[in-house]
Order: structure tokens, then C-alpha cells, then sequence
């Protein structure tokens, strides 16, 4: 019983174990297979029709093949070919190399067909609103140009034009014998059309290249961040306006098609004599051969003969018979027969009989030299023609581009940017079919940029203006007062001195006056990254802007943050906590740059000729009784200020109000009682780099109404009442070291040692005086006054000998009356500082 039970007992078991088995192998290929199943379902939900037209479009714009050159590169390449392979062809290469040019040309045309089928299908859209059209490329009118020039080719190619029954065409616009066949080449020429759009993507895209290039340069060197480069982007995208695309599209359908025009009528309305000469020789020399005796038809043959010997060194008759006078050929060079095109030969037979006597005269004439001759024509006149369809295309869009479409875009952008928020991406919101594009955006926007520039908004005004145009309101008031911002700058102060006088004698003239010399600031200014904020007419308040006090924070944070950690955050946020601005990278050169280009302003008014002619102005010089010279005074200070608007609904100035900005003012007024042109502070001169310090001098410490802190002032020393030489006269300088003149794009410590402005300036200036001075003003600032006035006469006493120098140092000067009008002893409540007796 029991050996029985025991095999049972394990078949089951067995059995049990296999079907465990075959479940668990089951599940596992189930699950494969659903995994499969999902693969395939997620690479099929790939290939949909919209992706599809998605990667053409991507293809057809932007894929690039392996060696980089990109589809319109190829495509490029291609039409250039298909223009000017047949010329050449025949110009230059013989017989035998035709079979390549006929399997190149085959090659292109399937390209052509390829490339507007893809375009047709990828850039093609179905509308459905208001009525069923096609939008797109698509029977548009580059899409017919692409299919003509497409047709154009098919007489060009032997195996499809035998095959249409066409291929007489392509020889008879080789030819010139008729008005017709000059017309027919013309045909070709409408495949330019195709540079032309060719031409427009291609630039287009090599502008943004280029200006991408020039933004990452910059982000290389340090002068600006990957931030500002793409909000750059951003603010300068181009919409696809409906306006601009349409507009475009007409100049250049117009400029094509005029010229097609005009390439395919003139030739037929144009009478041109045909050349019979060929055919007249060849019957007059049948004739001798018909009707002369030997004798005259010898002579008619040596004739003939020597008419036609050769043409371009090859001989013009290859063949000829005159029978029954010449039994055989009299002319048969047959390697000639051979290898020149049928295109290139003509035959003029005649046959007559005579006394019952037939006469044959055959005359193949060699016309290789005509058809390289029409070949270079054709070919110059395939680059004048593409010369001035894309010349004419280029200067009418230029037009367009600069006087309508740019504006347009630029003004849509702005706006948009500036409405919400100039850090954030932005996108274009229309209603589709509308019709009215940007148009109606523009109406209810116009009003308030119009408004916002009557009351002469200038970069202060950034915010009030991205206040105002909120795209979200649709009505026409504007509200310039709003609360200013505080921002932290370099604030420059300049002025005309002996104004009230020029004003005065000038008249009306005073007008031209202050513009001539209002150009020299606002340009060097501008050069040196600085902006123009107010023209009080006789005075400037110019700006460097540094940044807002949010941003300046924000980024000493971060800088805080990654050298000491995140727990000094909160000493840094403190609301209205002053910003140290040495600290703030890039401000040393920003700071530079203000100095220079206050130096390169006193360079450029005792350079500029039209400045130079108010010395010789009647009116100025009292009949040149008396002298008259162009000065003017530089304050330059460093701080914050509210930036805002002041005014009302009337008139409203974007300006700066800050104790910094009257600082300078004080510092600019005060020049002249230092007897300097510029007066710069100690908060601006803690800010520049070493190099500029060591150029400057310090002159005094003062307080300034309103305020009990000392401050230190200092000067660029300036020698103006010297000849300064012209930039274009100083590239010809023979004698001494080369003249350079650098600008802001160069290191300011090599624009200080370098530029010839600055060295001229302060060549006058020597060590010994320097330390002269700065022993007196140190005894001065000590109270030793007796000793500083030893000092500060022999300073004063250097300076004199300097040429148009020989009243002396003004700041010295300025001090020794400051100290004898106390009876050269100091105070004795003398703390190193005195107050500022001028605003």
C-alpha cells in the first residue's frame, strides 16, 4: 500500500511545481508583451500628422546636414547652379562633359520638386474661418514663382524634353537668331526669383546669428549677463506680423515682377537686325559654283576662303563641298564635326541643276565663338539681372523695413515689454480674424506714447512709462505721477560759464550756440556709457546710471551669501540701509568712464572748429577788442536719488532729486572759484580704480550747506589754452610716439596712459609740483598754515611758468586767500575742513 502511495504522492507534487512554473513564465510574457505592447503604442503616438508637419517645418528652417551646411544653404547652392551651369557649359567645357551637366541639372530638378512639395505640405494651412482657404505657401506667389522656374528647367534636360516632345526649345534659346529666342532665355531668368527668398531667410537668419554672437562676446567679457542678453532677446523678437509679412511680400512681388517684365518684353518689342551673312556667302559662293567657269569659281572659293578662315582662332568652315568642281570635300575637319555641340554648327546647303548638270554647295559654318560669346552674355547678364532684383528687393524692404515694419515691431514689443514686465517672457495675444492685426493695439496705445513724449520723458521716465502702458487698459488717460524709485548713480553736473554775456550779444544765434556745444556733451557722454537727463540751457545734469537700490541689494546679497553665508541676509535687507558702492562689480570702470568722458568734452571744445569759430565771433570779441573762449565746469559726484517725475498733468520732467545731484551742482559751481574745469568728490573718487586716482589731485575738504560731513574734493588736472590735433591729422603724424585716441571700448587705465586727450590735458603736470602741493594742502588741512603757504606759493609759482598758465595755480591760489583772509592763522576751531562758500 505503501509503495503505492509514494509515486502518487510525488506526481503531484511534480505536477503541482510545472503548472507554478508555467503560471509564473505566463505572467512574465504577458507582462513583456504589454510592456511591448506600450512601447509601441508610445513610439506610434509619435508619428501624427502634426509632428510630422512639425519636423518638416524644423527641417526646412533650421536642421543642418552633418558638414553644416543647412537645407537653404544646399538649396542656395543649387539655384546658383541651375542659373549659370548652362553658360558655363558652353563657355567653357566641352562636348563630352555634357552627359554630367544633364545628370546635375537632374539631380537639382528633383531637389526643386522636393522642396516645394515639403514646403506645400509643411507651411500650408487649412482655414475654416470665415470661409475654407488655404493660408500659407500654397499658391502664393513664390509658390507659382517656385513652379515656374521649376518648368523652366524641364527644356534644359535632354531625357525629359525628348520624352515631352520639347527638346527643339532649350536649343532655340541658345541661339540669337530671332526676338523670340532672346525672350525664351529670359524665361530662365525667373528662376532669380528664388534668391530672392532664398536671400531674405538666409539674412534674416544671418542677423540673428550675428547678433546673438555679439551678446555672448559681451557676456564674455564681463559686460553683460546671460540675464540682460535674454531679456535683450526678448524686448527685440520679431512677431510674425501679419502687417510686416504682407507688406514685405507685396514689395517684393512687385520688384520681381516688374523686372521679369521688363527682361521678357523688351527683347520682343525690341527690333534687332538678323545676321544673313552665313547664308548670303554660302548662295553667292553656289552661284559661282553653278553659273562661273573655273576660273571665277577659284576665285570665289579663295574668297571665301579667306572671308571665313577663322573665328577665334578655330577655323570657321569645318566642312564644305562644291560639287561637281571639287570632287569630295574641299573643307573637312572632322575632329571639329566631332566634338562641337549641334547647337554650335549651322549648314547652309544648296542643290540646283544646270544644263542638266547637278551642283551641290555645302557649308557648315563653326559657331563655337558666337555661342561663348552669348554664354558670357548670358552670365553677365544673369548677375546684373540678380543684382537688380536683389538690389531692388534690399533698398524698397530697407525702406519698408526702416520707415514702417521696424517701428511697427519695435514700438509692439516695447510696449508689450514694458507693460507688464520687462523681466519676464512675454508672448504675442491676438484674436485670430480680427483683421485688424496690430493695428487696434496700436490705436490705444499710440495716444499714450504720444502723450507720454509731449511732456519729454527721458530715461528717468522708464517707470512712469511701464506704469502707463498697461496693455490691460484700454483707455487713453495718462498718469505720470506716480512714486519714484531710488536708484543709486554717478551724477555729472556741467555748465557755460560767461552764459548771461553770450546770451545776451548772440541773440537768436544763442540757440545754435548752446546745440553745438550741447552735441560735444550728449555724444562723449554717451560714448562713455553715460545718459543725458536735463538741458537747463546753459547747463547739463548727466547721468551713469548704476542701478535701482532693490537690485544693487539683491545682488550684494548674493555676493554676502557665497563669502560669509545666508545669516547676514538680514543686515543687507534693512530698508533704506546705504549701499556701499565700491562694492558693486564693474562701478570702478562705469566711474572711470564719467571722468574721461568729462576730459574728452574740455578736449573736444578746443578742438571742435565750430566751436573754435565763436573766438573769432564780432559779437563775442567786441570787434576783437577782447578775447572770448569757450569754458565750461564739471562737477562729478557719486550717491542716490529718487527717480521719478516732477510736475504736473501739464508738464511733467523724468529727472533725479537727491542732496547728490546738488552736490554736484556745488561741485560745478565751485570749479571756478578753484580755478579748475572739474571738481570731483570723494564719494565719486573712492569709486575709480587705482589708475585714476593716481591721476588726480586733492584740492580741499569742505562742507557743503546742509551738511556737517567734511568731504574731500579733488580735480583731473586740465591745461585747456593749448592746440589740440584733429583725429584725421593725427593719423599722419610723422615726428614723435604715435597719436592714439581709445575709446570705451578699451581698458580705462590704458585710455589714461595712452589716449593722446589725456596726456595733453595733463602733460603740464609734474611730481615735483605734485608733491609741492600736496605738502601745503597736508600743512593746511593741519592748521600749520605758515608753513602751507610757503608750500602752496612755490606750487603756485611752478605753475605760472607753464605756458597760458601765468596766473598760477587756481587751487593754490584759492587756498592762500581762503588762509589771508584769516590772517593766515588758522581757527581756532580748525578741524581740517572749511565750508563751501559756493553752491
Amino acid at each position: 500500500m505503501a509503495n503505492r502511495v509514494l509515486p502518487v504522492s510525488t506526481s503531484d507534487a511534480v505536477d503541482e511545481e510545472n503548472d507554478s512554473s508555467i503560471a509564473r513564465k505566463r505572467s512574465a510574457f504577458l507582462a513583456a508583451k504589454r510592456n511591448m505592447a506600450d512601447r509601441w503604442s508610445k513610439l506610434a503616438s509619435m508619428f501624427t500628422y502634426e509632428n510630422a508637419r512639425n519636423f518638416a517645418v524644423w527641417f526646412l528652417d533650421t536642421a543642418n546636414i552633418k558638414f553644416s551646411l543647412s537645407f537653404d544653404d544646399l538649396m542656395m547652392i543649387m539655384t546658383f547652379f541651375v542659373l549659370f551651369a548652362d553658360d558655363i557649359r558652353l563657355l567653357t567645357a566641352p562636348k563630352s562633359v555634357d552627359v554630367g551637366f544633364q545628370t546635375a541639372n537632374s539631380i537639382c530638378l528633383f531637389f526643386f520638386i522636393f522642396e516645394l512639395l515639403l514646403t506645400t505640405w509643411a507651411k500650408t494651412h487649412l482655414k475654416f474661418s470665415p470661409k475654407i482657404h488655404l493660408e500659407g505657401y500654397c499658391f502664393s506667389f513664390f509658390f507659382w514663382l517656385d513652379l515656374i522656374a521649376i518648368l523652366s528647367m524641364l527644356p534644359d534636360i535632354n531625357w525629359i524634353a525628348e520624352g515631352m516632345g520639347i527638346a527643339g526649345i532649350s536649343e532655340s534659346v541658345s541661339s540669337t537668331n530671332d526676338n523670340f529666342s532672346k525672350a525664351g532665355r529670359v524665361v530662365r531668368t525667373v528662376r532669380l526669383a528664388r534668391l530672392v527668398r532664398l536671400y531674405k531667410i538666409q539674412a534674416e537668419r544671418n542677423r540673428l546669428k550675428r547678433v546673438e554672437e555679439e551678446q555672448m562676446e559681451l557676456v564674455r567679457q564681463g559686460l553683460m549677463s546671460y540675464e540682460e542678453v535674454e531679456k535683450m532677446r526678448k524686448l527685440n523678437q520679431e512677431r510674425n506680423s501679419k502687417v510686416g509679412a504682407e507688406l514685405s511680400d507685396t514689395t517684393t512681388r512687385r520688384v520681381i515682377i516688374i523686372v521679369l517684365l521688363m527682361l521678357c518684353l523688351v527683347p520682343i518689342l525690341t527690333f534687332s537686325e538678323s545676321d544673313h551673312m552665313q547664308h548670303f556667302s554660302a548662295r553667292t559662293l553656289h552661284y559661282y559654283n553653278v553659273y562661273g567657269d573655273n576660273t571665277t569659281r577659284t576665285a570665289a572659293l579663295d574668297e571665301f576662303m579667306d572671308t571665313f578662315e577663322s573665328l577665334n582662332g578655330d577655323p570657321y568652315v569645318i566642312r564644305l563641298e562644291m560639287q561637281p568642281f571639287i570632287d569630295g570635300f574641299v573643307v573637312n575637319e572632322q575632329s571639329y564635326v566631332n566634338n562641337i555641340r549641334s547647337t554650335a554648327l549651322s549648314k547652309e546647303s544648296f542643290k540646283s541643276s544646270n544644263s542638266g548638270t547637278t551642283y551641290k554647295t555645302v557649308v557648315w559654318y563653326n559657331n563655337q565663338g558666337v555661342v561663348e560669346e552669348v554664354a558670357l552674355n548670358g552670365i553677365m547678364l544673369t548677375i546684373f539681372v540678380s543684382l537688380v532684383m536683389l538690389t531692388g528687393t534690399i533698398v524698397f524692404n530697407a525702406d519698408v523695413e526702416r520707415l514702417v515694419l521696424t517701428p511697427i515691431q519695435r514700438m509692439m514689443n516695447m510696449v508689450e515689454q514694458v507693460s507688464k514686465d520687462p523681466l519676464s517672457p512675454l508672448f504675442f495675444d491676438h484674436t485670430e480674424g480680427s483683421g485688424e492685426y496690430e493695428t487696434r493695439l496700436l490705436e490705444g496705445t499710440i495716444e499714450k506714447i504720444t502723450g507720454l513724449l509731449r511732456v519729454g520723458f527721458g530715461e528717468a521716465g522708464a517707470g512712469i512709462i511701464s506704469a502707463n502702458l498697461n496693455l490691460e487698459d484700454n483707455s487713453s488717460v495718462i498718469n505720470p505721477l506716480i512714486p519714484g524709485v531710488r536708484v543709486y548713480a554717478i551724477f555729472g553736473f556741467c555748465d557755460i560759464h560767461h552764459f548771461e554775456d553770450v546770451n545776451e550779444k548772440l541773440g537768436k544765434d544763442v540757440m545754435t550756440f548752446v546745440n553745438t556745444i550741447a552735441a560735444v556733451v550728449h555724444n562723449y557722454v554717451h560714448d562713455w556709457r553715460g545718459q543725458s537727463n536735463k538741458n537747463l540751457g546753459q547747463a547739463f545734469l548727466v547721468v551713469w546710471r548704476i542701478g535701482d537700490e532693490q537690485t544693487l541689494s539683491e545682488l550684494l546679497s548674493q555676493h554676502r551669501d557665497t563669502k560669509i553665508g545666508k545669516s547676514s541676509n538680514a543686515a543687507g535687507k534693512r530698508k533704506g540701509a546705504q549701499i556701499d558702492l565700491r562694492r558693486i562689480p564693474g562701478v570702478d570702470t562705469l566711474a572711470d568712464m564719467a571722468l574721461i568722458a568729462y576730459c574728452k568734452i574740455i578736449a573736444e571744445i578746443n578742438r571742435s572748429k565750430e566751436i573754435l569759430a565763436y573766438r573769432s565771433e564780432e559779437r563775442l570779441t567786441m570787434n576783437g577788442t577782447q578775447e572770448f573762449k569757450v569754458r565750461m565746469g564739471f562737477g562729478l559726484h557719486a550717491g542716490w536719488a529718487i527717480e521719478g517725475a516732477v510736475g504736473s498733468l501739464q508738464k511733467v520732467d523724468a529727472t533725479y532729486l537727491s542732496p547728490h545731484v546738488n552736490m554736484a551742482a556745488r561741485l560745478e559751481s565751485s570749479s571756478k572759484q578753484y580755478g579748475v574745469p572739474i571738481l570731483v568728490s570723494q564719494n565719486f573718487f573712492d569709486l575709480m580704480t587705482e589708475d585714476a586716482k593716481a591721476k588726480c589731485r586733492r584740492l580741499d575738504v569742505i562742507t557743503v550747506k546742509g551738511s556737517e560731513v567734511p568731504i574731500g574734493i579733488y580735480t583731473y588736472d586740465c591745461r585747456q589754452d593749448q592746440h589740440f590735433r584733429s583725429k584725421r591729422s593725427a593719423r599722419n603724424t610723422k615726428d614723435g610716439p604715435p597719436v592714439v585716441f581709445l575709446t570705451s571700448s578699451n581698458e580705462t587705465s590704458d585710455v589714461f596712459e595712452k589716449d593722446y586727450d589725456m596726456l595733453t590735458l595733463r602733460e603740464h603736470i609734474t611730481p615735483e609740483f605734485l608733491s609741492t602741493f600736496q605738502q601745503g594742502l597736508e600743512y593746511y588741512l593741519q592748521g600749520d598754515w605758515g608753513s602751507a603757504r610757503g608750500f602752496l606759493e612755490r606750487a603756485t609759482q611752478m605753475m605760472s611758468q607753464v605756458p597760458s598758465m601765468e596766473k598760477g595755480d587756481g587751487p593754490s591760489l584759492t587756498l592762500l586767500r581762503y588762509m589771508e583772509n584769516h590772517g593766515w592763522q588758522a581757527p581756532s576751531s580748525w578741524k581740517g575742513f572749511r565750508p563751501l562758500t559756493s553752491k
